[in-house]
């Protein structure tokens, strides 16, 4: 399933969104360790789903074109959580593995928050 235009959503934080049965929420905060930078936290959930079953599965946050793009891995925690720091403004694309299939936000923009 794919969210396209993400970025022509309101510049609020948080955002939510959904494909089939999985809701994903983002929210944007400033880094704490580095003031210039960004985190990204994202809660996601499966309709019908124990949160536990979708702990370690894949996460990936990725900037550029598909030749020079730079990749972020991480996985979901026991509670659905995910974080990806030190994050440089920028617009990126993220991918979610999950036991049902692949979840794409395209054009996420991060911008730092007001």
């Amino acid at each position: 399933a794919y969210q396209r235009n993400a970025s022509a959503q309101s510049a609020n934080w948080p955002r939510r969104y959904a494909a089939e049965d999985v809701t994903i929420s983002v929210q944007v905060e400033r880094d704490a360790s580095y003031k210039a930078t960004l985190q990204l936290l994202g809660f996601v959930t499966q309709k019908e789903t124990a949160v536990g079953v979708l702990q370690g599965h894949t996460v990936q946050l990725s900037q550029g074109a598909a030749s020079g793009k730079t990749v972020y891995t991480q996985v979901i925690d026991d509670l659905g959580n995910f974080v990806f720091s030190t994050l440089s403004p920028a617009e990126y694309t993220l991918e979610l593995q999950l036991p049902t299939g692949i979840v794409v936000i395209d054009q996420l923009s991060l911008t730092m928050p007001e």
